[in-house]
């Protein structure tokens, strides 16, 4: 038997044995195949749409933050003439910081200029969580690092991260303005 008249015989046979012709078996797997593939693809493309859907809400509360932050900057400099505000990327974060260089003299005599910042670092986490950095230092002296990571899907009112920023520009304005020249957390000017 010639290997043209095995294939015809598989073939009228296979075909005849199903009561289904060739081309039908093709059409068929074809059709499965791309049904499968569609729904992997919508699987995928809901899970990357979740995805995106989270970063785009971490976004928006980097937001909230940043003008939570900006409205806490701009009340202590209408009370601190000398601050100034700015924002950039530091290390891959979104930084809100606030300067100053205040200038005094030393025991001796000579002039001394010390700076005063608060900075706010913002970076968006994986599962839609913030992680909020405050670097303060006042008058050359560094104040710890406090750090607070929140959800971002909270709304507005509910955030603990708030009270985080409102309790690290009271902690802020407290060691600038100590009396007598101690700084909070023992440190000296």
């Amino acid at each position: 038997m010639s290997i043209s008249s095995a294939r015809s015989d598989f073939l009228s046979s296979s075909s005849s044995s199903k009561g289904m012709p060739f081309l039908q078996h093709i059409r068929r797997f074809r059709t499965r195949g791309e049904e499968r593939r569609a729904a992997v693809k919508e699987r995928e493309n809901s899970r990357l749409l979740e995805e995106l859907q989270g970063h785009l809400n971490a976004l928006d509360f980097v937001d909230v933050v940043r003008g939570r932050i900006e409205g806490l900057a701009r009340e202590f400099m209408e009370e601190s003439p000398g601050f100034r505000l700015s924002r950039r990327l530091f290390d891959g974060r979104y930084m809100i910081e606030m300067t100053a260089q205040s200038s005094h003299s030393d025991a001796l005599g000579r002039p001394v200029r010390d700076l005063s910042r608060l900075a706010f670092l913002l970076a968006p986490e994986g599962e839609g969580h913030l992680l909020t950095e405050c670097h303060a230092m006042v008058r050359d002296h560094d104040l710890p690092v406090e750090r607070i990571e929140t959800p971002s899907c909270r709304r507005r009112g509910e955030m603990p991260v708030e009270e985080f920023l409102d309790e690290q520009f009271l902690n802020f304005a407290r060691a600038y303005y100590s009396e007598g020249g101690e700084l909070e957390h023992g440190a000296k000017r």
